[in-house]
């Protein structure tokens, strides 16, 4: 009686996993196809522009905001917008550390003796992004806001890229491009 409850609840469970478990290919192309991924692509490809565009109006806004203070609190406030913004410099650097971590390790694993299948080079390239704690949005930082708007909407769309790996949103932009070349 108690295996045959094991073994049902073992059935339940691979089933179950099964169930949530996400095809690669099949997500692939529901990304591609989504209104989602076409905003990003946008977002990307204008990520230039939308970047100085942003930065001005953020000058512009702090000037405004700056007019009409006394000298101690523009002060104040230029010091908190300095902070912020060496806070969000520091974490770029952070991010650009894990990822020059990362491809050395991809460039050992590249120049060892033993030669690695495809699937195997992939799983050892996942190993260290999950080791390091590379995610989509480490491995394509989103700089402005459009960007960060979009891969927010397409990570809550399909929460399975999460899953997938560092270069998943790189491979469906690589994907996207070539079906554009045809």
């Amino acid at each position: 009686m108690k295996r045959s409850l094991f073994i049902v609840a073992i059935l339940s469970l691979a089933a179950f996993s099964c169930q949530e478990s996400v095809d690669p290919g099949k997500l692939k192309e529901q990304v591609l196809a989504s209104r989602e991924f076409a905003a990003f692509v946008e977002a990307y490809e204008n990520r230039g522009t939308d970047l100085m565009n942003e930065r001005k109006e953020e000058n512009q806004k702090m000037m405004q905001e700056l007019e009409n203070l006394s000298p101690e609190e523009k002060k104040a406030r230029r010091e908190k917008a300095e902070e912020a913004r060496k806070a969000e410099e520091e974490k770029e650097k952070q991010n650009r550390r894990m990822m020059e971590e990362r491809n050395h390790r991809i460039k050992i694993l590249l120049a060892g003796e033993k030669k690695l299948s495809k699937t195997e080079f992939e799983e050892a390239v996942r190993e260290i992004d999950t080791e390091l704690g590379i995610s989509p949005e480490v491995a394509i930082p989103a700089r402005t806001r459009k960007m960060k708007e979009a891969m927010a909407s397409l990570l809550e769309k399909f929460p399975g890229i999460r899953d997938q790996g560092a270069d998943f949103i790189k491979d469906c932009l690589s994907d996207y491009k070539a079906q554009q070349g045809k």
